[in-house]
């Protein structure tokens, strides 16, 4: 076995306890978007652009949240 071989591999790896170690967090973030893309889509087809935008503006704002909060669990995981 070759050493980009090797290398592939340990990277695999490392991103694969990664994944699993963040998986909850994850999960979390991806419920509370869809609740508000939910939200947001019920909004537009009623008409109703205020519920449209807090929706909007919440589900943007739980992405943000979930990256910095994965990157932070990312970080502490590698050491960083």
């Amino acid at each position: 076995m070759d050493r980009g071989t090797l290398l592939l591999i340990i990277i695999g790896l490392v991103l694969a306890i990664l994944t699993i170690k963040t998986m909850p967090v994850s999960i979390h973030y991806t419920i509370e978007y869809y609740k508000y893309i939910i939200c947001s889509k019920e909004a537009f087809y009623t008409g109703n652009l205020k519920t449209y935008t807090v929706c909007t503006i919440n589900a943007l704002k739980t992405m943000w949240n979930a990256l910095q909060a994965w990157t932070r669990l990312v970080t502490q995981e590698l050491g960083w």
